[in-house]
């Protein structure tokens, strides 16, 4: 039976909290351009004088369609930008990089500009100094020009040093801003090593918390068999603790009497393999974290998208796939450069020219073709791409900090101190309880009780 602070946590979680998250960026943008304060109310005037002065105020009148400016402010419908349409508006409004930053951040909810990607470096030269989108584009198409087969692509982290590197050329005229950018261009990775390197901390110390979870429970359960006094009678020198619990199992289930039950063996054995397994899959992370099999998964997104539009929330749960190409990030972004550099050089080239040869390893096509058959060919694989390259957020980063927390230290305060500290090392905005998911988490602490992000899926009814 539910206590009563569970219930009372149950009750809230499924109330509308009076703040719609869905209009986060809508709220946003309507606050920036009618000087709203955070505790005005927003309504459908407000949001239409804002989204004239906005257009008013653009430069590049056919950037976006203004329907879909409409939605951006919440009129009539809803959409949301991406990133990269966010910095492409920087440029139509003539915004400084210090302000194109505040609307991925405080917008967006997103990490401020990523210092190893050379497009969001030369985006933040060129606001900076006012230039047009167009200049922008070309100084990006200039610097992927000058990217080569050898050119190596570095895994470290390096943000400390490009930050360093703006802020010593930020001031120099183009031609020697892309000079000193391609004297380093192997820094260049495409996305945050910081960022992925939290994803992969976290996800490896979730793995070794359900690991010792597993190995507690497998010592507690055959603690009620007969495991002990056998392994005292049958030693075998130099066997580790896997080893001879496998040893057991496996004699015990060929007696004929066999001390273990066969439901007890299969609780065992499931302890066991998750104890002692030394790979790691995506799907066992998302099973612990979401407290669902992979089969189910689909259905509780299903639910939580409900949940999403009736509690005014954007909570997303990841995938395996989303969750494989965050994770292998750094793959992914050094073909995409290496494609966007062979797709500059080639719109370079006489397009019914023949391919050359040192290109045809990108295709997957083998037979030689003309330069205009492989742009369309790269260009294909670039769209292909696009659509797995995903920025780590804060909102994939939150549910493992809790987790990991709740299985530590489970304790408000911590959460949010080491939340902050996490969030801070990877430029994202702070914990902040007018989030949905940062207001749940936090909520989840109570004063008896606490609850895991499965349970606070699982109450979400």
């Amino acid at each position: 039976m539910e206590h009563t602070e569970r219930y009372e946590y149950k009750r809230i979680l499924n109330e509308p909290s009076g703040v719609d998250d869905r209009f986060r960026f809508a709220d946003f943008l309507t606050r920036r351009w009618c000087a709203v304060s955070e505790i005005d109310v927003i309504d459908e005037e407000l949001r239409n004088t804002a989204y004239k002065r906005f257009l008013k105020a653009i430069k590049i009148k056919r950037l976006v369609k203004y329907s879909i400016i409409k939605q951006y402010f919440g009129i009539r419908s809803l959409s949301v930008p991406n990133r990269r349409r966010v910095i492409e508006l920087a440029f139509a409004l003539m915004l400084d990089a210090s302000e194109a930053e505040s609307y991925l951040k405080d917008g967006l909810r997103d990490t401020g500009f990523i210092f190893s990607d050379h497009e969001e470096f030369l985006a933040m030269y060129c606001l900076d100094r006012h230039l047009p989108i167009s200049e922008w584009q070309s100084m990006v198409k200039v610097f992927e020009r000058h990217i080569d087969d050898d050119t190596v692509i570095q895994k470290r982290s390096n943000t400390a040093e490009l930050k360093n590197l703006y802020e010593r050329i930020a001031m120099k005229p183009q031609e020697e801003f892309l000079s000193e950018m391609l004297k380093q261009v192997g820094m260049f990775k495409g996305y945050s090593k910081t960022a992925l390197n939290t994803l992969i901390d976290l996800k490896e110390r979730l793995f070794e918390i359900r690991r010792e979870d597993a190995k507690k429970m497998l010592e507690l359960k055959l603690s009620e068999t007969g495991y002990k006094k056998w392994i005292a009678e049958h030693p075998k020198k130099g066997e580790s603790d896997s080893s001879s619990i496998m040893r057991y199992l496996r004699y015990d289930k060929m007696r004929k009497n066999p001390d273990v039950s066969t439901e007890l063996r299969n609780v065992l054995l499931t302890d066991y393999w998750i104890a002692y397994s030394s790979k790691d899959k995506n799907k066992d992370l998302l099973e612990e974290l979401y407290g669902v099999e992979k089969e189910k998964l689909p259905g509780l997104r299903k639910r939580i998208a409900i949940k999403n539009d009736a509690l005014g929330m954007n909570i997303r749960l990841m995938t395996d796939k989303y969750l494989s190409d965050l994770l292998r990030i750094a793959v992914l972004s050094e073909k995409e450069i290496r494609l966007r550099s062979a797709v500059s050089r080639l719109e370079a080239m006489d397009m019914n020219a023949q391919l050359p040869s040192e290109y045809r390893y990108l295709l997957e096509n083998e037979k030689p073709v003309k330069v205009f058959e492989a742009l369309k060919l790269l260009n294909g694989s670039l769209d292909d791409l696009a659509g797995r390259r995903h920025v780590i957020g804060r909102n994939d980063l939150l549910p493992l900090i809790h987790y990991v927390v709740m299985k530590t230290e489970p304790n408000r305060d911590f959460f949010i101190s080491y939340s902050n500290q996490l969030l801070l090392k990877c430029d994202m905005p702070l914990i902040n309880e007018g989030y949905a998911l940062d207001r749940l988490l936090i909520n989840s602490f109570g004063a008896e009780d606490y609850y895991y992000f499965a349970e606070i899926l699982e109450m979400l009814e």
